[in-house]
């Protein structure tokens, strides 16, 4: 809407100076007609041109500051993904080392029961074919947990790995949007400069025009409407790109108090003594 209100200022602002050229000549048997063909008609058509270029400007400003902001908020959702992937994956991370945990325990005591079984076919002569089968199954289901365990550190050395690359490109995402928020910046610090030569060359031609020409004090009363309405567009888009920021702290935060929860876990357990 922001731009449709551009376009019907376009529109009023390159259709007035034609009524009111229409209106000069159905005049033009009056004094005053005659009088603005002079050198005060040269500056108004002057005058005329500059506010029409200065128009133009600021729509062509208007479509890249929306550009910009669709952009913006393009980024800040991929951003947004990245940061529910990441806690989708510290969490299977966590899983993973749960996992870990109970088949070094279970490996353990499946050792512990294999050294049992050991002296037992030591003493134990007439239980020696059997006890050497049972030992026969606890390597096989021995290699089986090593097999798993050595499976499931690798995985979450690659969660690892994957959460590391998902921070990066956050931070990437992070970078890009600060920077599009400062090109959006100096896009709206041009806007007001044109928009104030705009104002002043209006009034140039408010001056030089004579009380026959209220039409176009009443146009300048719109547009001065319209700029308001847009400056408080862009204000309530400033506060939603604010809130948007402040959320993504919020769970920049949390990331990294989960992160740092992680990182206090005790991975001794991990290694085979």
């Amino acid at each position: 809407m922001g731009d449709q209100a551009s376009n019907g200022q376009t529109s009023k602002v390159k259709k007035a100076p034609v009524s009111q050229k229409g209106d000069l000549k159905k005049k033009g048997k009056a004094p005053n007609a005659q009088r603005s063909n002079g050198a005060q008609g040269s500056d108004n058509r002057e005058l005329k041109g500059n506010t029409e270029d200065l128009v133009n400007k600021i729509n062509t400003l208007n479509v890249n500051i929306k550009d910009h902001r669709t952009l913006i908020g393009t980024k800040t959702t991929e951003k947004n993904d990245m940061g529910e992937e990441i806690k989708k994956q510290q969490s299977k991370k966590t899983k993973t080392g749960t996992k870990i945990e109970e088949l070094v325990g279970k490996k353990g005591e499946l050792v512990a029961k294999k050294g049992k079984l050991r002296e037992e076919i030591k003493n134990l002569d007439l239980r020696k074919e059997e006890l050497v089968k049972a030992k026969k199954e606890l390597r096989d289901e021995i290699k089986d947990v090593e097999s798993q365990l050595k499976k499931l550190m690798d995985e979450s050395i690659k969660l690892g790995d994957d959460i590391a690359r998902l921070e990066n490109s956050k931070i990437r995402t992070e970078t890009e949007i600060a920077t599009m928020n400062e090109e959006e910046t100096a896009l709206v610090v041009e806007k007001g400069n044109l928009e104030k030569q705009l104002d002043e060359k209006i009034k140039m031609r408010f001056d030089n025009l004579e009380k026959g020409k209220q039409e176009l004090l009443e146009e300048n009363e719109e547009l001065k409407k319209q700029l308001v309405d847009k400056e408080e567009e862009m204000r309530l888009e400033k506060e939603k790109t604010r809130l948007e920021k402040e959320k993504t702290r919020l769970e920049k935060q949390k990331l990294q108090n989960l992160q740092k929860k992680y990182d206090r876990r005790c991975c001794s357990c991990w290694s085979i003594c």
